[in-house]
């Protein structure tokens, strides 16, 4: 039985709350374009962790925070077909 449904999925991330560095876990049920963007608690784009094209699969990436001020964070993992969000929380 074949299905069309494609399922996305962003793991919260590992260590949290942080203070410089976290990992981003993410499957992708097909190749894609794909950008992952971190996010003010406003919504403003204040860093972009990742934009371009991966292959089918789970995938991590890094995530530096130690640019970043102590505070609550938003990072957003998009595609013309969906867009999922997770809170990151950065302490002193």
């Amino acid at each position: 039985m074949e299905s069309n449904h494609l399922s996305f999925s962003v793991l919260p991330n590992y260590l949290s709350p942080i203070r410089a560095k976290t990992r981003v876990s993410y499957f992708l049920p097909q190749q894609m374009n794909i950008r992952i963007d971190i996010l003010n608690i406003v919504g403003k784009r204040v860093h972009t962790l990742f934009k371009g094209t991966k292959e089918e699969g789970t995938h991590n990436e890094i995530v530096d925070a130690s640019f970043l001020k102590p505070g609550v964070y938003i990072y957003r993992l998009s595609s013309d077909a969906f867009s999922l969000t997770k809170k990151l929380i950065i302490v002193a």
